[in-house]
């Protein structure tokens, strides 16, 4: 049997091998997930043994990780302005520098009864969309995406968030799948190679 110092000593070697600029983060984080503790919960106990199924658990997510897989979607989920985001290979892991987006939106000042009508293009993992939901309570959002696995995801993360009853969901390209007008249009669309 081998303990939580240990393995994660290993893994973070073995990440650092496979090119991981977060080697130790990424083994500390999908140990985390692995034993359901917090990071506090971790390191306040390192000489807790590990199972071998634990251990081989472990080493398949650590794997994952080598062969570039991103640590959000090997657990799971992604934090993003403070909350927690399902992720899955149907949408793109919400980046930090989106949330740039979300305080341009915030500094807005909003006028007139009910609040503002927002809509997101491409909503992905709903990230955007249940933030301003969330930042904003009077809201009403409309989200889209061409993806209908991708609006399930984002679908579980405005009832994760409360706030499913305030957003719309619609497959469909841009504009076209949600009626009506809006104050405010979002989008943060996936980086697009220049030889594309």
């Amino acid at each position: 049997m081998t303990d939580i110092r240990t393995v994660v000593l290993e893994a973070t070697r073995d990440l650092a091998a496979c090119g991981s600029p977060t080697a130790r983060l990424d083994a500390a984080v999908l140990l985390m997930r692995l034993l359901a503790v917090d990071r506090l919960q971790l390191f306040t106990h390192p000489e807790r043994t590990l199972t071998e199924d634990q251990i081989a658990g472990y080493r398949r997510q650590v794997e994952r990780r080598c062969q570039g897989e991103p640590v959000s979607y090997i657990v799971g989920v992604k934090e993003f302005w403070s909350l927690t985001f399902a992720v899955s290979r149907a949408v793109l892991v919400p980046r930090p520098e989106t949330e740039c987006l979300l305080e341009e939106v915030l500094a807005r000042p909003f006028s007139g009864g009910g609040g503002p009508r927002i809509i997101d293009i491409g909503t992905g993992s709903g990230a955007i969309a249940v933030t301003l939901a969330v930042e904003i309570p009077a809201a009403r959002l409309a989200a889209t995406d061409v993806s209908r696995a991708a609006l399930e995801v984002a679908r579980q993360n405005a009832l994760r968030h409360g706030v499913a009853g305030r957003i719309e969901f619609f497959p469909g390209d841009l504009f076209a799948a949600a009626p009506g007008t809006f104050d405010i249009v979002v989008s943060n669309p996936p980086y697009i190679p220049d030889d594309a």
